[in-house]
């Protein structure tokens, strides 16, 4: 699951508390990912890095409030799995995204689903018993 980074000013403490919150939840979170330029390469970028999913955000501050917009993008196909938006007082958002992301986003989260590899582990060892040996008819022993 990649947490990619949120539009709007001073986003990285919020974040940083969604990537815990989804990281907490059995998740492998990626933050390294920039912002793509469009979502058709979801996708792509799905399969390269084996994702199931995309968090992204845009922050708006008016005054002493914020407004936080979610949209979960599903790795598979890069469609819209999920929207969520937060809003209020500046001082509360954070304790509000902490109570509240998971039970709105969670449940869709959990149903996304990775495009699949094209990489394919070692095979397993086996042992093969091919029998005993066909005496050979022109062999004399």
């Amino acid at each position: 699951m990649a947490v990619q980074p949120f539009g709007g000013p001073e986003t990285e403490p919020l974040r940083r508390q969604v990537a815990s919150i989804v990281g907490k939840h059995g998740f492998r979170v990626l933050t390294s990912l920039v912002s793509v330029s469009g979502t058709s390469q979801y996708p792509g970028l799905a399969k390269d890095k084996n994702l199931s999913a995309f968090v992204v955000a845009d922050v708006v501050e008016k005054g002493t409030r914020v407004s936080l917009s979610f949209l979960i993008w599903q790795g598979m196909d890069g469609s819209v799995l999920g929207r969520w938006e937060l809003a209020g007082p500046k001082k509360q958002i954070a304790r509000r995204l902490g109570k509240e992301f998971w039970k709105r986003l969670g449940s869709v989260i959990e149903k996304a689903m990775a495009p699949p590899s094209d990489y394919l582990p070692p095979a397993p060892p086996m042992r093969i018993n091919a029998g005993t040996p066909i005496k050979d008819s022109t062999d004399p022993t």
